[in-house]
C-alpha cells in the first residue's frame, strides 16, 4: 500500500522528482496483492492489481537515498543490508530514527478489512507528513 500511496502523491505533486518502489523482507517475489488490499486501495481510486512483490536485496538498496520500513523489526533486519550512504528509518519515525517500535505500522495480514483501511489511512497520513521533506531532498525513495 505504501508504494502506491506514495506513487499517487508523486503523480499529483512531484512528477519526476522522486520515485517509489517496494520490496519485502519476507517474500520470495512474484506474489500479487491480496484481494483485500486491492479492494481497500480501489476504494480510494488506486489500482494495485498489477503489483507483484519482490524481495529486498542489497543491490536494490544501493540505488536508494532513503529506505523506509514499516516497523522496528524491518529497520533492524535492513540495517545490515543498507549501504552507509542510505538513510534508513521507519515511515512513522522519518526523518528521525525509530524508537522501540512506537511508530510501527503493522502489517494487517489476516485481519479485517477495517484494519486494512486503518493501516491504509495511517500510511497515507504519514506520507502526507513526510512528503515535503522528501521533495526538499529530491531523492529516489524506496518503501
Amino acid at each position: 500500500m505504501a508504494e502506491y500511496l506514495l506513487r499517487e502523491k508523486i503523480a499529483n505533486d512531484a512528477t519526476g522528482k522522486i520515485e517509489s518502489i517496494s520490496a519485502g523482507t519476507d517474500t520470495s517475489g512474484g506474489s500479487p496483492s491480496l484481494s483485500v488490499t486491492v479492494t481497500v486501495m480501489s476504494e480510494i481510486g488506486i489500482d494495485v492489481s498489477a503489483h507483484r512483490s519482490q524481495p529486498v536485496t542489497r543491490k536494490l538498496l544501493e540505488q536508494c537515498d532513503v529506505v523506509l520500513g514499516m516497523t522496528q523489526e524491518h529497520y533492524e533486519r535492513l540495517q545490515w543490508l543498507v549501504p552507509d550512504n542510505v538513510v534508513l528509518s521507519t515511515l512513522g519515525a522519518y526523518p528521525g530514527q525509530p524508537s522501540n517500535g512506537q511508530q510501527d505500522i503493522e502489517d494487517p495480514f489476516g485481519q479485517s478489512i477495517d484494519r486494512y483501511r486503518h493501516y491504509r489511512d495511517r500510511i497515507a497520513s504519514e506520507i502526507e507528513r513526510i512528503f515535503p521533506i522528501l521533495i526538499s531532498k529530491a531523492t529516489k525513495i524506496r518503501s
